[in-house]
């Protein structure tokens, strides 16, 4: 059992019962109510992925110095031959272009860019 569940059941029941939420003895019965509780005791809080990335991108200066580019696959070809979706997003304003495109080469991908 977490210290957030019994925080988190703390503050719903002084939330719902309009209970100031500075009492001890609530925190000793929501503690209790939490060892009790199937749900509360098979509550994990995740801590594995709060990190910071180790060399973060710094912030572009202008509008399409930066963009970032991915291929989504589709799941048949369309009526134009296109099997796949190039998708590029500019870093600063977060604008977003979904290119159609026939594969995912290289090739097919730098003519589309350019």
């Amino acid at each position: 059992m977490s210290t957030i569940t019994v925080a988190n059941t703390q503050y719903k029941v002084c939330f719902i019962h309009y209970l100031p939420v500075s009492s001890g003895r609530h925190l000793a019965d929501a503690s209790e109510y939490c060892k009790t509780c199937d749900t509360c005791l098979r509550t994990k809080v995740n801590f594995t992925h709060r990190h910071v990335p180790m060399h973060p991108l710094p912030v572009p200066l202008g509008i399409g110095l930066r963009f970032a580019m991915d291929h989504k696959m589709l799941t048949r070809r369309t009526d134009a031959g296109n099997t796949a979706v190039m998708v590029m997003v500019e870093s600063f304003s977060g604008f977003v272009h979904l290119i159609p495109v026939k594969d995912t080469t290289a090739d097919t991908t730098a003519n589309t860019t350019i």
